[in-house]
């Protein structure tokens, strides 16, 4: 038996950010898929307004739909939008130009 067939296959998707400040940025994601009654997917990487997250396969179509969507009003609006999506984070990073974070060393 393969894993995948246990687990699923992971999917990444990068999204943009634009609005607010970068610090609301986690929990702007957080509020978008709660409203939405989805489960909120990892947020893998997450550098100015660029970010990442993994989804499962079958939950990837419902995540983009959310993803392009927006939070809050005024000033604290927080647009989303997808850039492309991938089965490897390797592809995926070089697609839209962001480097491996470093992992802390001690």
């Amino acid at each position: 038996m393969v894993v995948k067939e246990k687990r699923g296959r992971r999917r990444y998707i990068a999204f943009e950010a634009t609005g607010a400040a970068n610090e609301q940025l986690p929990s702007a994601l957080q509020a978008l898929f709660s409203l939405s009654g989805e489960r909120v997917p990892k947020l893998i990487q997450l550098e100015g307004r660029l970010g990442i997250v993994r989804c499962l396969e079958p939950e990837m179509k419902s995540i983009i739909e959310i993803l392009n969507g927006s939070i809050g009003e005024g000033e604290r609006e927080v647009r989303f939008r997808t850039l492309c999506t991938s089965g490897t984070l390797r592809a995926l990073r070089s697609r839209i130009g962001l480097e491996k974070p470093e992992k802390p060393r001690g």
